[in-house]
């Protein structure tokens, strides 16, 4: 790595474990791509999902943390979705 790079972590949050904001996680915006449902049947659409943070000490599953307590989720039961998390981040020229 070149020495003027730095190694510093620009993401606040990156490990979701600060909730707050009606997404769930703090310093976290999300988006979602909505279409409505075709009339012929096809699974051509997307809904909007719902966010929110679930904690291995509120009883989530363990193999969905990357690390510490907390995850962000992302879920909609049985339609398909187009959707996530973003972050802007200030990063050097």
């Amino acid at each position: 790595m070149p020495e003027n790079v730095s190694t510093q972590n620009l993401v606040a949050n990156g490990d979701f474990e600060a909730s707050g904001g009606e997404f769930g996680a703090a310093n976290w915006w999300p988006w979602a791509y909505e279409e409505p449902r075709p009339t012929d049947g096809t699974p051509n659409y997307a809904y909007r999902p719902n966010w929110n943070v679930e904690s291995l000490s509120k009883g989530a599953a363990a193999r969905f943390m990357l690390s510490g307590d907390r995850a962000l989720r992302i879920i909609n039961n049985w339609d398909p979705w187009h959707s996530g998390v973003v972050q802007g981040v200030d990063a050097p020229a």
